[in-house]
């Protein structure tokens, strides 16, 4: 018997043209596109967790902008959304890739895609 899953994860995705239905992540204060829902994360650069439970670690800007974005299109309080877009630099793409992996909520509400390149400005 063939498997049929389907990841419903919001995929992240760090090239591409930025659509109606998108959340459009910006790093800083680089510029952005006339469509979709801007979000704009500050400097990231400590945003990774250190050694320890998930429930003594506070959670990082990034992190919580994830969870942040996951809730309101939940509830209805955001439009929703089909995915997130990726604006910033490499750095900022290595930090995007590694809370995704490292943070078990993140991850479980959010997928890379695998077609992801970094879209910078």
């Amino acid at each position: 018997m063939a498997s049929h899953y389907r990841d419903s994860r919001i995929p992240i995705v760090f090239s591409g043209s930025p659509g109606a239905d998108d959340v459009i992540l910006v790093e800083g204060d680089l510029p952005t596109p006339d469509i979709g829902t801007i979000v704009r994360i500050g400097s990231t650069s400590h945003s990774l967790r250190t050694i320890c439970c998930a429930c003594c670690s506070p959670r990082g800007m990034l992190e919580n902008a994830f969870m942040r974005l996951f809730l309101d299109r939940a509830r209805g309080g955001m439009p929703y959304f089909q995915r997130v877009l990726v604006i910033g630099s490499v750095s900022f793409e290595g930090v995007v890739r590694s809370v995704v992996s490292v943070d078990i909520v993140v991850r479980s509400r959010y997928r890379l895609s695998e077609s992801a390149k970094i879209c910078s400005r």
